[in-house]
């Protein structure tokens, strides 16, 4: 769910819990008997969508995109809800349930970085930022240890008076 964060720390976690709750029904009603909704916790929940595929996964979040459309009634106020979807198949994207999760999470943070209220499917090419991340947050603690830093002070000038006026 988009957002959760700001509407539990702004609005309350009773209006939060009311939210969730509505969240639920609402992709429930999408889903066939078959399927399976779990909430991982906070504000992230998974589908299992068995002997699907990826036409067939884009279909079921079409339809929950929709059921979201109307507001939900929180009370004194109707709060307009979205949310951010990575979609990993199996056994494409991952021969077990943690690879594909972790595929799911890829893409469900690229629809995020790119404006949310949205679906993303997983792919090889979205997937390099996290590890290239890492990579530069081991090198930067590295070079930190081991003095690979200089600190330097540029003046800054004020230009009618030439006097220094901070750096």
């Amino acid at each position: 769910i988009d957002r959760f964060k700001n509407i539990n720390d702004s609005m309350g976690h009773h209006i939060g819990d009311r939210l969730l709750k509505e969240f639920a029904e609402r992709v429930k009603a999408c889903l066939r008997p078959g399927d399976t909704l779990a909430r991982m916790g906070g504000d992230e929940f998974v589908l299992l969508l068995p002997e699907s595929d990826e036409a067939g996964a884009k279909h079921v979040i079409e339809r929950i995109r929709h059921a979201l459309t109307p507001p939900i009634n929180a009370g004194a106020q109707e709060i307009h809800i979205t949310s951010s979807i990575g979609i990993s198949i199996f056994p494409h994207d991952g021969p077990n349930l943690h690879e594909l999760l972790r595929c799911a999470d890829v893409a469900m943070y690229w629809v995020k970085e790119h404006g949310r209220n949205g679906y993303k499917v997983f792919s090889r090419e979205i997937d390099s930022g996290g590890a290239d991340r890492l990579s530069l947050e081991r090198d930067l603690h590295l070079a930190l240890e081991s003095g690979g830093f200089s600190l330097f002070y540029q003046p800054k000038v004020h230009i009618g008076s030439g006097r220094i006026s901070g750096a």
